[in-house]
C-alpha cells in the first residue's frame, strides 16, 4: 500500500499507558546490555560498552542510526597491591581490538589527551598528564578487518590522581563509527604490551598480563535496529523460522508477524500497519487478524485491513492496519521483547517456492509519533524481516537472522500516496564510571 502510513499519521492522539504481554523467548535475547560482576579479590580492567549508565556494561546494543558509539576503558581497585589498599594512578596503557567492519574507530587530529582514544580529563585531573609520546592512535592495525586502538599516558608530576580501595575510574573513551548490522567483540590486546595501570612508585596495580592480580573483561556490541518486524513462517516450531518447507497441496499454513522492541526501554504503540506480499500461485491468503495485544478498548483494525489488496492474480498483498483513537489505549511493548502483530492463514495452492516480503511498514507511538518504518523507511528506519517458503520439498525449517531490509516483489498496487509514518529508533548505550 502506498498511502496507509499517511492515513495512520492523521488519526488522533492523547496520553497513554496500557500493558501488553510480550514474547522475548522467541528471539533468544534478554537485554540490551549486561553489567559484569567485578571480582571480590582482584583488581580489574574492563571495556564498558555503555558510558551513559552508572554501571559498567559488557554487552550492549546500538542502532545503526546512532552513527557513532563510544566505549570506555575502566579500572577497578579492589585490593590494591603490596599490602597497600589505596593506590594512585600515575600511568596506564591499553590496546583495544575489535571488528573494524562493524565498529570503525573515528580519526582525530589530536594525538595527545584529546585524541581517539580520548584521555579522561575529568577523572584524571592532575596537571602533569600527557599521552604524547607515543601518541593516541585510533587504529594501529594495518588490517582492514581489525582495529587496534592504542593509548599510553603518564603523569609526570604530583599530586597524582587517587584510586582508593573500592574505586572505579574511567581512564579513557574510544569512539567508533557504527557500520552494518552485526556483532563486534572488544578485547584488550597485547599488540603494544598488556593493558595496565601503574602507581607513582612504578608498580602496576592492574595488569592484564598478570592473572594472579588482575581480571580483565572485554565487551560485546551488537549493531541492530531498535525496532523490527519479523516473519515466522512455521508456527509449529519453537523460535522464529524464516526459511520453511510446506507439504504439497492441499493444505493450509499459518504465518505470524512479530514486532520486536530491541531497546532498553518500553515502547508504546498506538498505530501500525504492514503489507505482506507472496506469490499467489503458490500460497493464497484466506485470513489476516491482529495480535491479541492490539485488541480491546478503542483498537480498530477494520478500516483498511484486507486479505488481498493486489489485483494481480499472481501476487497476493495482505494488509493489516490497526490503530487506537486515544493514547489511553496505547499498548506498551516491554524492553527487549516481542509481541504478535498479526497472523495470516494461507491455502497451499501448488508446489514451488515463494518469498514472503514486508512492505509499507509503520509503527507509531503516543500521539502517533513515529517509532519505525521500513520498505520504505520514511523517518526512523527499522528492520523488515523476510522469509522464504518451499512447497513440495521436505527439509528442516531453519531459523535465520535477516540483516537487510528487502523490498517486496513488484506488483500493481493501485492505491498510491506518500507514506509518512516512521519510527523513533532509540540509540543504545554508554556508561559512566567515575
Amino acid at each position: 500500500m502506498k498511502g496507509l502510513k499517511l492515513w495512520i499519521g492523521t488519526l488522533g492522539l492523547g496520553v497513554a499507558v496500557a500493558l501488553a504481554g510480550a514474547l522475548p523467548a522467541l528471539f533468544g535475547g534478554e537485554g540490551v546490555r549486561a553489567a559484569f560482576t567485578p571480582p571480590a579479590d582482584k583488581n580489574w580492567l574492563a571495556i564498558d560498552c555503555d558510558i551513559l549508565t552508572t554501571t559498567v556494561e559488557t554487552e550492549c546494543n546500538v542502532s545503526p542510526s546512532a552513527g557513532t558509539h563510544t566505549v570506555a576503558v575502566v579500572a577497578g581497585n579492589v585490593v590494591g597491591i603490596g599490602g597497600t589498599a589505596d593506590q594512585d594512578i600515575a600511568n596506564f596503557d591499553f590496546t583495544v581490538r575489535t571488528d573494524q567492519t562493524i565498529l570503525n574507530p573515528t580519526t582525530s587530529a589530536d594525538i595527545n589527551i584529546n585524541g581517539n582514544p580520548d584521555f579522561n580529563q575529568t577523572a584524571l585531573s592532575s596537571p602533569g598528564w600527557t599521552c604524547n609520546p607515543p601518541g593516541a592512535n585510533p587504529d594501529s592495525n594495518a588490517s582492514a578487518s581489525l582495529a587496534d586502538s592504542f593509548l599510553s599516558c603518564f603523569d609526570g608530576a604530583s599530586p597524582f590522581d587517587p584510586a582508593a580501595q573500592g574505586s572505579v575510574t574511567r581512564l579513557a573513551t574510544i569512539t567508533y563509527a557504527v557500520g552494518p548490522l552485526g556483532v563486534a567483540s572488544l578485547n584488550f590486546n597485547a599488540v603494544s604490551g598488556e593493558a595496565h595501570v601503574g602507581n607513582s612508585s612504578a608498580a602496576d596495580w592492574a595488569n592484564c598480563g598478570n592473572a594472579a592480580t588482575t581480571v580483565c573483561f572485554g565487551a560485546t556490541v551488537t549493531v541492530q535496529f531498535d525496532h523490527e518486524l519479523v516473519i515466522d513462517c512455521d508456527t509449529s516450531t519453537s523460535g522464529v523460522q524464516s526459511s520453511c518447507n510446506y507439504p504439497s497441496p492441499p493444505g493450509t499454513r499459518t504465518v505470524e508477524v512479530y514486532f520486536r522492541n530491541n531497546t532498553g526501554s518500553p515502547t508504546k504503540i498506538t498505530a501500525y500497519n504492514f503489507d505482506l506480499t507472496v506469490d499467489e500461485t503458490i500460497l493464497d491468503p484466506t485470513a489476516i487478524v491482529q495480535g491479541a495485544t492490539f485488541t480491546g478498548g478503542t483498537w480498530n483494525c477494520g478500516l483498511a485491513t484486507s486479505v488481498d489488496v493486489e489485483p494481480d492474480p499472481a501476487v497476493a498483498e495482505s494488509r493489516l492496519a490497526c490503530f487506537t483513537s486515544t493514547d489511553v489505549d496505547a499498548r506498551e511493548i516491554a524492553a527487549n521483547s516481542a509481541v504478535l502483530a498479526g497472523t495470516l492463514t494461507y491455502t497451499i495452492v501448488a508446489n514451488g517456492s515463494t518469498d514472503l516480503a514486508l512492505n509499507d511498514v509503520a509503527f507509531n507511538s503516543l500521539s502517533f509519533t513515529p517509532v519505525m518504518s521500513c520498505n520504505p523507511a520514511i523517518e526512523i528506519e527499522g528492520l523488515c524481516g523476510t522469509a522464504d517458503v518451499t512447497v513440495g520439498e521436505q527439509a528442516t525449517n531453519t531459523p535465520t537472522a535477516t540483516s537487510t531490509n528487502t523490498p517486496a516483489p513488484t506488483s500493481t498496487n493501485t492505491p498510491t500516496a506518500t507514506n509518512t509514518s516512521t519510527a523513533t529508533n532509540t540509540a543504545t548505550a554508554t556508561n559512566t564510571a567515575t
